[in-house]
């Protein structure tokens, strides 16, 4: 490949024109003549970029990625856009990917149920809807002591009748948290 400057090159990967003079100064990119051009080719190796091959030659392996510890300002360095000959490589390193975190997630969902720190949904549903009966059936307890409360309204006012309530309510609290405790079966049992 030809030579080319640092600024064209740079705006066709999508980094900064300071990015490759900093990779330049550090030795890590070699320039060419005095106007300090650099080779694509070589360039792109060295940033883990995928080249295409003449069809006579083999592609040289790609080096890794070069990280730079202390990045200049400016916008982040961005991947270069996918060619026809790396595209399906793309594609099957996504999928790769996918299908790995996609495993890594059923794993860690194994691992929590078998330790009981999950619970299969219907389990759960049928658990609160058997919580909403016993709490329910607490709160009617209310409606059965109307006569009670009336009585009490009658003999001392607003003040007792709340004084009244209160207590109650204490009671209930307390009696729905005793019977409605975790267990390891449904029905409380």
């Amino acid at each position: 490949m030809a030579p080319v400057t640092q600024a064209g090159y740079a705006e066709t990967r999508g980094v900064t024109r300071q990015y490759i003079n900093k990779l330049t100064k550090e030795g890590r990119l070699r320039t060419i003549g005095p106007r300090k051009m650099i080779d694509p080719a070589e360039a792109d190796q060295v940033l883990g970029y995928a080249t295409e091959a003449a069809p006579d030659e083999e592609a040289p392996p790609a080096a890794a990625p070069v990280l730079d510890p202390d990045p200049e300002p400016g916008p982040s360095p961005r991947p270069a856009p996918a060619t026809p000959a790396d595209s399906a490589g793309m594609n099957y390193t996504r999928a790769r990917a996918a299908t790995e975190t996609f495993r890594a997630k059923q794993a860690e969902l194994e691992l929590k149920q078998r330790m009981g720190q999950l619970l299969p949904r219907d389990m759960v549903v049928e658990a609160m809807s058997e919580a909403g009966v016993r709490i329910a059936r607490h709160l009617d307890r209310l409606v059965r002591d109307a006569d009670e409360i009336a009585e009490v309204a009658g003999r001392g006012g607003a003040r007792e009748v709340r004084q009244m309530l209160r207590q109650k309510v204490r009671q209930l609290r307390a009696e729905i948290a005793a019977e409605i405790t975790l267990t390891d079966e449904p029905g409380g049992e």
